[in-house]
């Protein structure tokens, strides 16, 4: 059993159902990551956790103790759980150790106690120091340190993040990644972050709860959910992917082989939930869905593999980003993104054949059809 424990959770507005039998299961201890686009439910469940929001079915637990469930609310207050805002909600008038004393005050601590635990968790954010200053005298990366200091102040069972760093700028924003998981495993607090950051989600969490349309669409690490992703969704949703419609040829255990548009054929590994789609009688579309950096393009053939594709192909275009480069490569009709360093396209030019090469544990098959949203990468038949 693990710390929190949600079950079949079931949450609607009106006519529309923003939970749809959720099930999650979080370790104490761990850093899970709630990732999905907007409406897909992720805020809704961390609220429903939290307390702010009654549920219509399913059940919440927190620590062996129950929370939620229908007819029964434990209130906000009463379940010990520390929470941090997108926007920081510190008192203006208010300097940094009132600001975090005041929930220990409300709760009747000690005086000297007040003093003591303040100190401890300003030196835990990395703030050690600045008790008497204003939330006016502070940077915003300041200010979030100074909420998640509050958060902690009265030792709550888990720690709640909602968007925390959405109002600061990028370069801000990737620090505190790395700052708000080294707090989380100074402390060892449970924590559960929402975020519609992908690259967010893969620095701070330890698994990442991949939310869809009210339902959890796949729960694993980030490198579980970028490398295996089980849907064309999750694929594009955790960064950059050539999806390409195919049909399959035949399968051999987990691998299958797959006819690309232009009859070019590739072999790959299908996604966890996919083998009985793949293995359905009569012919079978799927979407074959690869990583740019995973495709290897050269001028010369390389040497025929077991376990690798090589395939022709022409260059369609290249784009410099500065330390990379996109090279769009046509292989049959289907125009492929691939990465390189731009030192190593000296001298390509467009209309040029070349090889491109992929590791068959690379190319992942799953159910179901993706149509890309970036033209060039279209399959054009």
């Amino acid at each position: 059993m693990g710390f929190i424990e949600v079950e079949q959770v079931v949450k609607r507005y009106g006519d529309f159902t923003a939970l749809r039998g959720v099930d999650l299961t979080v370790e104490e201890g761990e850093f899970l990551c709630l990732l999905g686009p907007s409406g897909c439910g992720k805020t809704t469940l961390m609220r429903s956790i939290a307390g702010l929001t009654t549920i219509e079915g399913g059940r919440i637990s927190v620590g062996g103790q129950r929370f939620s469930e229908p007819g029964l609310t434990i209130p906000p207050e009463r379940r010990k759980l520390g929470m941090v805002f997108q926007s920081y909600a510190l008192w203006p008038h208010m300097t940094v150790f009132g600001n975090i004393a005041y929930t220990l005050k409300t709760n009747k601590w000690p005086k000297a106690e007040i003093k003591d635990r303040v100190r401890e968790v300003l030196d835990i954010v990395g703030l050690p120091g600045l008790e008497d200053r204003y939330a006016g005298q502070l940077s915003g990366g300041q200010m979030q340190r100074v909420a998640v200091a509050r958060s902690l102040a009265p030792e709550p069972r888990v720690l709640l993040f909602d968007e925390p760093l959405s109002n600061l700028d990028s370069k801000l924003r990737e620090k505190m990644r790395f700052e708000l998981r080294q707090i989380q495993q100074r402390v060892g607090i449970t924590a559960l972050y929402v975020t519609h950051d992908q690259s967010e989600a893969m620095v701070v969490a330890d698994r990442i709860a991949l939310m869809k349309d009210g339902e959890l669409v796949q729960l694993g690490s980030a490198k579980d959910l970028y490398e295996k992703p089980r849907s064309p969704f999750a694929a594009e949703f955790m960064g950059v992917t050539n999806f390409v419609s195919a049909e399959v040829v035949r399968t051999d255990g987990s691998t299958v082989h797959l006819r690309l548009p232009g009859d070019v054929t590739i072999a790959g590994r299908l996604a966890t939930g996919s083998e009985t789609a793949a293995g359905s009688d009569g012919p079978v579309t799927m979407t074959v869905a690869v990583r740019p950096e995973h495709l290897r393009t050269s001028t010369t053939q390389p040497a025929e593999s077991a376990e690798t594709n090589v395939l022709p192909g022409v260059v369609d275009d290249i784009v410099y980003l500065g330390n990379l480069a996109d090279l769009y490569v046509r292989v049959g009709d289907t125009v492929l993104r691939t990465q390189a360093v731009p030192d190593d396209l000296d001298g390509w030019t467009t209309g040029m054949d070349v090889w491109v090469s992929v590791e068959e544990r690379r190319v992942r098959a799953v159910a179901g059809e993706r149509t890309t949203t970036d033209e060039r990468a279209k399959a054009t038949a």
